[in-house]
């Protein structure tokens, strides 16, 4: 059999048994290093691989289990020289018989953090090293067993994806309550090994076949019906006078019998199982063809303690978010996670299901934050986490330390975004939550929408996501799950045209306007038809139509009939004050004149809003504007421009626009972001606390029979 065969099989393919039953039947002293006897008694570990397979075992795992830096502290051998001698045992004793010669890797022997002082990366780092070895010394496979910690189990699997291609087995070893030592469930098991890429899946020691055999059911339903699983039992459970396990051969091969209904992909047997039981093995599995029944494999997201069915409503925590929470973006830049623990740990009490984890702020160093803030949560919480976030960096890091099976939010239809993403998702086993935007923003109709989400669960399924690791994400298009918020509203825009020039923009008329004194009655008309405009829509779809938002022109502000003429279209028109927005500039708001002031002032008891437009580009002064009547912020688009890569984000604009932002929140006053280009951009704006956006992102300028159908559609 080679390596590539080794998953088209006909039959299940027997494993080996207990190396270390045989070593102490030789007569290896209490203390003493199997692994050294690679090198010291290369013929005694060759004659004992030999034997099993003479028994019928197909893939024989190398003397090489405790074969890490830590175990052999003190050893006159490296570790690579023992691996090297360990699989070149291994393989001679193979060659007659065909079978495969696996490289045996157990754990390091060393805790990992929170529970134990070994850094994650140093134990990826250790693996590699062991893989590397193996890989060396011409091992055909990598054997992953009697894992209790999922954390480093996970170390395990990375550091073997990225240092060979070998085909790689996983098993954990589970107690009779079905949790690992460190409370690791057989569903997080199988889900997590699973997207981290192991190609089969087992359990065990620990326990005989008849206690294991209810674990194994539950492993093979948690996986789908195609995907590898095998067993290495113990001989039962050690007697209580240390003088070995309570089976029989012929009692392991009868408790073996029900696994044929697993339709097992290997079996084999672990401590206490000789080669004498491996052969009885040949019995029961004959005939038994690998591979289960398809099933539907349902939405899953875990830690290694809780695992989460995803098949309704699922309670999303979303507070550790740093959107419009001064405090918590405080707690982010000192680094204080007391404060950020303490909302996790509310959120898990209150009945949250899954937490969301957003660090974006101006600042702060979202993935060096994120890395840290992952491995915080997850030493006091066991609910899975959503990472929340638009920085491929932020997000690698922060799956990379994550200990389960996370989801990522989110991926829109950007070529860019899903190149970037999807790969990071698949390598690290996450789910990923898909939006139906792309480069152009929102579209309108729901054929476009749908059509992009089709793209991302294209893309997803292309880089070996499975289908059930897609969701898309309706909540996050306001059309379909907030439809009073379709449009926030509509600015009124001017185009001239010409006889003779075609349409004109308004830079090329208005201030010519203002100087002639024109841009007064036009000001009054542009207003009179976009209030007629808005009354129309308000009267077709009601609460669900937008406000209409009109520009004021200095000259317009300064104008002793503004109040009156406002006063004047809102009664002809019908439209109620409170669907009319007024845009000025800082200029002509924070003029020294009076009379400007009070027909603010007067606008605002009638129950107009008022906005300043480009805030941010004029000489505002600050003390001044918290004694205007003012209710929204618009900041200027040249603010954006240096937001639109988030990898590449400049951090002045970070921090002027969260200056702003948190200038205005502390006014009372909403804030929306102009020039927004980019879904970078809107995901950093919604990140910093802008309530609304606008900008080609959203929509392009556009006639009002278009902005209608646009709202019709997101209507219906």
């Amino acid at each position: 059999m080679q390596a590539n065969e080794l998953f088209t099989q006909p039959n299940t393919i027997l494993l080996d048994g207990g190396m270390g039953t045989m070593l102490q039947a030789a007569g290896l002293k209490l203390g003493a290093r199997p692994e050294e006897l690679n090198i010291t008694d290369p013929q005694l570990i060759e004659s004992i691989h030999s034997r099993y397979a003479a028994a019928g075992s197909r893939i024989i795992n190398a003397n090489t289990f405790g074969a890490s830096a830590h175990k052999l502290a003190g050893s006159e051998y490296t570790l690579e020289e023992i691996i090297a001698a360990g699989i070149s045992n291994c393989k001679r004793a193979c060659a007659p018989y065909g079978a495969l010669a696996a490289l045996d890797v157990g754990p390091l022997g060393e805790l990992l953090e929170p529970n134990g002082t070994l850094a994650f990366e140093d134990a990826v780092a250790e693996y590699g090293r062991i893989v590397r070895a193996g890989v060396a010394a011409g091992a055909d496979l990598v054997f992953f067993e009697t894992f209790t910690d999922l954390y480093e189990l996970k170390a395990a699997l990375l550091a073997a994806k990225e240092n060979c291609d070998l085909p790689i087995l996983a098993s954990m070893s589970f107690e009779a309550g079905g949790r690992t030592f460190t409370g690791c469930t057989v569903e997080s098991f199988a889900v997590t090994a699973r997207g981290l890429g192991a190609n089969a899946v087992g359990i065990n020691c620990s326990l005989g076949p008849k206690e294991i055999f209810p674990m194994a059911k539950r492993l093979a339903e948690a996986l789908p019906g195609d995907f590898p699983v095998f067993v290495k039992p113990n001989a039962g459970l050690p007697r209580a006078d240390g003088s070995g396990y309570d089976i029989t051969p012929q009692l392991f091969a009868m408790e073996m019998k029900p696994y044929r209904d697993l339709k097992l992909f290997a079996a084999g047997g672990c401590c206490g199982t000789t080669p004498d039981f491996i052969k009885l093995l040949n019995g029961v599995f004959a005939d038994c063809k690998p591979g289960r029944p398809a099933h539907a494999m349902p939405s899953v997201l875990c830690s290694p303690m809780d695992f989460v069915t995803v098949d309704g409503i699922t309670v999303v925590g979303e507070r550790i978010n740093p959107t419009g929470k001064k405090r918590f973006q405080q707690a982010l830049r000192e680094g204080d996670m007391n404060y950020i623990l303490e909302q996790a740990v509310s959120q898990s009490e209150a009945g949250a299901q899954v937490l969301d984890v957003n660090v974006g702020a101006p600042g702060v160093d979202e993935p060096a934050v994120m890395e840290q803030v992952v491995k915080a949560l997850q030493s006091v919480v066991s609910l899975p986490l959503q990472l929340d976030s638009s920085h491929a960096d932020a997000l690698e890091r922060g799956l990379r330390v994550y200990n389960g099976k996370p989801i990522v939010n989110s991926v829109n239809g950007e070529t860019e975004v899903l190149e970037r993403v999807l790969p990071l998702c698949k390598k690290y086993g996450a789910a990923v939550v898909g939006l139906a935007i792309d480069e152009r923003g929102i579209q309108p109709s729901a054929d476009a929408r749908f059509e992009i989400a089709k793209r991302v669960v294209d893309a997803a399924l292309a880089h070996g996501i499975p289908r059930e690791d897609i969701y898309i994400d309706c909540l996050t298009l306001t059309a379909s799950a907030q439809q009073q918020d379709v449009l926030a509203t509509v600015e009124a825009l001017a185009r001239w045209w010409h006889p003779d020039l075609g349409r004109l923009g308004p830079d090329r008329f208005i201030g010519l306007a203002e100087e002639t004194g024109l841009i007064v009655p036009l000001g009054r008309w542009v207003l009179r038809q976009a209030c007629r405009q808005a009354k129309q829509w308000h009267e077709e779809f009601g609460d669900l139509a937008p406000f209409v938002s009109v520009n004021l022109a200095v000259r317009q502000s300064r104008d002793p009939n503004l109040v009156s003429d406002v006063e004047s279209i809102l009664r002809e028109t019908g439209l109620e004050p409170s669907r009319l927005q007024l845009e000025l500039t800082e200029s002509a708001v924070m003029g020294t004149a009076d009379e400007p002031i009070e027909a603010l002032w007067a606008l605002t008891k009638m129950g107009v809003r008022i906005a300043i437009d480009d805030f941010g580009t004029g000489y505002s002064n600050l003390a001044y504007l918290r004694h205007l009547p003012v209710h929204e912020l618009k900041i200027a688009g040249s603010f954006m421009s240096g937001l639109r890569d988030p990898e590449k984000a400049d951090p002045v604009d970070a921090r002027i626009v969260g200056t702003l932002v948190d200038l205005a929140h502390t006014l009372g006053l909403t804030v929306t972001a102009e020039g927004v280009e980019t879904h970078a951009q809107a995901r950093r704006m919604g990140d910093i606390g802008c309530e609304t956006g606008q900008g080609y992102f959203f929509a392009r300028p556009c006639s009002a029979e278009r902005i209608r159908a646009f709202i019709a559609d997101h209507v219906s």
